[in-house]
């Protein structure tokens, strides 16, 4: 599993392109190079399960997060594109896209949402943050043997936040 980085939201104009540039590396190009490094055995051994961490914001844009969402966007192509080469071999790749989940990372966006929404039920329709277990949960499944005719495919894991104009 990948998941990796940090979110500095700042607008495109408004700050260094070096910053969008560290982002794409830290989430799009460490996470190809994770695959790199662990699948000639799994190659090898005809068995491996990837599973890539990604966000909505792939999807679901967000003023000041070009480089986060170009870089999680990245990630989504790249785990069909590998699938299609690798699912031959016994391997699967699937991403995981997280949505809020009560981390240090979003504790200060979770605020000025708070302040501009007035409740979490205004944003996200099942009324809560979502927990590190909720994607842990999808993870191991899609690690297990049960989820081995399941490849390509990009999971969202956000309260139903991005099933309507609640999205961003």
């Amino acid at each position: 599993m990948h998941a990796a980085g940090a979110i500095d939201d700042a607008l495109f104009l408004a700050s260094d392109f070096s910053t969008h540039e560290e982002r794409i590396r830290e989430h799009l190009v460490v996470g190809m190079a994770m695959a790199h490094l662990v699948l000639r055995g799994m190659y090898r051994e005809r068995f491996g399960r990837i599973v890539i961490i990604t966000s909505i914001s792939a999807r679901y844009a967000k003023r000041g997060q070009c480089g986060y969402a170009a870089a999680k966007a990245g990630l989504e192509g790249f785990t069909r594109a590998l699938a299609l080469e690798v699912a031959h071999r016994g391997i699967t790749v699937n991403a995981v896209a997280p949505g809020l989940i009560d981390t240090p990372l979003v504790a200060d966006f979770v605020k000025r949402l708070l302040a501009s929404e007035g409740s979490l039920q205004r944003t996200i329709p099942v009324g809560r943050l979502g927990r590190s277990e909720d994607v842990a949960h999808l993870v191991r499944f899609l690690c297990s043997d049960q989820a081995g005719y399941i490849t390509g495919a990009v999971y969202t894991v956000d309260g139903g936040r991005s099933l309507g104009d609640t999205a961003l």
